[in-house]
């Protein structure tokens, strides 16, 4: 299984065995058989993004997981399985956010106790994030963007058909539409 998660040489897997083993004992009736590759692709994803995961080697960052998903889950009312299904579900765009293991699981494990689904709250939460990413990326990236490409020289030789502002406000609400139109 070591291999399957690109854990490679004799230190690594004993550590990921080890793990393995531990992680298997505390949460492999809520997980079942394959709680130690879902924990390790976790770890995995989660490796940048999560400080108490920065520099450690993949025993610990498995451990970590384990026991944050096993504590939440012996805190409160969220099932271990609930968690483990909203972070697989929202890792990669809360990853590419900069969200943590640690914010994760706190989401994962009120949304578990308040009873919501975790396809829905993972699916909505997923949303909410994008619209996130969207607003900077218009507000950081996209209006520059189109500032700096309608006022260069290239774009001055074109006859006038279309102002930046008008670029600006096609572009909010039909990105491939304003790619089309011909500026000053």
């Amino acid at each position: 299984e070591a291999r399957k998660l690109g854990i490679s040489g004799v230190e690594a897997v004993s550590g990921f065995v080890a793990a393995a083993d531990k992680i298997n004992v505390a949460l492999g009736d809520e997980l079942g058989s394959g709680a130690m590759v879902t924990i390790g692709k976790l770890a995995n994803l989660f490796q940048q993004t999560t400080q108490q995961l920065d520099g450690k080697g993949v025993e610990e960052q498995m451990l970590a997981i384990g026991s944050a998903i096993n504590s939440l889950g012996a805190a409160g009312s969220a099932s271990e399985g609930d968690m483990v299904n909203f972070m697989q579900r929202i890792a990669g765009v809360a990853t590419q956010a900069g969200l943590g293991a640690d914010a994760v699981l706190g989401y994962a494990s009120v949304l578990s106790q308040s009873g919501v689904a975790m396809e829905t709250s993972a699916t909505n939460l997923q949303r909410i994030i994008g619209r996130f990413n969207y607003i900077i990326a218009k507000k950081y990236i996209i209006k520059p963007l189109l500032t700096i490409v309608t006022n260069s020289y290239f774009f001055a030789k074109i006859p006038k058909i279309a102002t930046t502002q008008e670029i600006i406000t096609v572009a909010e609400s039909n990105p491939l539409k304003s790619i089309r139109l011909k500026t000053i």
